[in-house]
């Protein structure tokens, strides 16, 4: 098993995709001198996928390891924001950000177009995930969980069915204003989400009332994943 991972330098400026073997060795698959990347997930059929992000463009790296790591470029538009991602069962991207006056919930469809999810709760007129940070897509059930954080009321966690695009509110975190939700998964053997909450310093389980469970301190948690 090979572990892939995101490297930044700012003061290089540098911004690297990383192949780490089991060796301990490290090669680099994407990125380079005077680039972004922000975001990566492994679609089911192989490739990982890395947004890269200039001043005046986001594109999609598509990295295919049959293929010597071989990358296709695609330009999604113009520069965007981009604070979490993930891969859903068809060979689709999911990300949350967007451009800064049309942040949401985005769709990458396996041909490279670029969509805004509505992510309606029914009976209300206006999406409830217009300022999400993690994403996470259980591609088993074919749902979205989604965190959001506002800063002047208590961070939500929604799930967005991806068959209907209807969303529904799964808890409000108790007692806990500006929480700084960093990454987000999903358990299905307990049905539990896993959030990170950089202020608490928590890593831990979520049920429907908001209260953390079984939950151990790491100290400013940046993403989570259980897989």
């Amino acid at each position: 098993m090979n572990l892939y991972a995101l490297r930044s330098n700012h003061w290089t400026r540098t911004h690297r995709a990383l192949l780490a073997t089991p060796d301990g060795a490290s090669t680099t698959v994407a990125g380079g001198y005077d680039t972004t990347l922000m975001g990566m997930a492994i679609t089911p059929d192989g490739p990982i996928n890395v947004l890269q992000l200039t001043d005046d463009a986001t594109k999609l790296i598509r990295i295919d390891p049959a293929a010597g790591f071989a990358n296709q470029q695609v330009t999604l538009g113009p520069a965007m924001a981009v604070r979490d991602m993930d891969a859903g069962p068809d060979g689709s991207l999911h990300f949350t950000g967007g451009p800064l006056d049309d942040l949401g919930v985005w769709l990458i469809a396996p041909d490279g177009a670029l969509a805004k999810l509505p992510a309606l709760i029914p009976g209300l007129p206006f999406s409830p995930t217009s300022n999400p940070s993690a994403i996470h897509c259980d591609q088993a059930s074919g749902t979205l969980w989604v965190a959001q954080n506002s800063p002047s009321v208590e961070a939500r966690v929604y799930t967005i069915d991806l068959a209907s695009g209807d969303a529904a509110l799964w808890c409000q975190i108790a007692g806990c204003p500006q929480p700084s939700v960093r990454g987000i998964s999903y358990d299905p053997v307990s049905r539990l989400p896993i959030v990170g909450l950089d202020a608490y310093a928590t890593v831990g389980y979520l049920d429907q009332s908001g209260v953390a469970q079984a939950s151990i301190r790491i100290a400013r948690p940046a993403d989570v994943d259980l897989r």
